[in-house]
């Protein structure tokens, strides 16, 4: 064989070893392609159509409703003396999220709804104006209590500043913030 030859022939191996790494490529770019086009992962669902569905097969008491249910006793004032607002707030809410069946808040895809007739997102202010209920039954409840209260006794009387300071000094945004926390860890997810 001559070199013209062996050249000729190596000149072909190296076309075809080409020719299929050519190929190899254009099926990736292919596949690749398809992928592209095809849907990788599930659309998040939009909140008018989350609500549509809550709406048609969920069906709870009004927020206010749930809200007024809400009592303070004595034994809640009690806990407010001992603890932070926080942990007091947690121990109002622990009471009413797990002894109610049909609370009118849900988790649906990592957000929480609350039912006002008819379902919609929770807000800012939907939390809000319970704390500002629950503020105001707890003032009511403790105005009893220290009605009760003998005044000659000095540590009554800090009782009183302390627990009258942790509700009328209450950190809303805060507040308001940890409530969310608490609901969304505590209330039925559904998907």
């Amino acid at each position: 064989m001559s070199d013209i030859e062996t050249l000729h022939l190596k000149i072909s191996e190296l076309e075809n070893y080409f020719n299929g790494k050519i190929k190899v490529l254009e099926d990736e770019i292919e596949t690749l392609k398809k992928q592209k086009h095809a849907p990788t992962r599930k659309k998040n669902k939009t909140i008018a159509t989350i609500c549509k569905e809550l709406n048609e097969s969920y069906k709870r008491c009004h927020y206010d409703v749930w809200i007024n249910k809400i009592n303070v006793m004595k034994e809640d004032i009690d806990n407010l003396l001992e603890n932070c607002m926080d942990d007091y707030i947690k121990h109002i809410l622990s009471k009413y999220v797990r002894c109610m069946e049909e609370i009118p808040v849900v988790v649906y895809e990592k957000k929480l709804f609350i039912c006002n007739g008819k379902w919609e997102i929770l807000k800012n202010e939907h939390i809000d104006k319970m704390l500002r209920y629950l503020q105001t039954n707890t003032m009511k409840e403790l105005a009893l209590w220290e009605s009760t209260l003998d005044y000659s006794n000095e540590k009554n009387i800090n009782k009183m500043i302390c627990a009258n300071q942790k509700l009328l000094c209450i950190d809303f945004i805060k507040s308001i913030k940890m409530i969310k926390q608490y609901l969304f860890n505590h209330l039925e997810l559904i998907s």
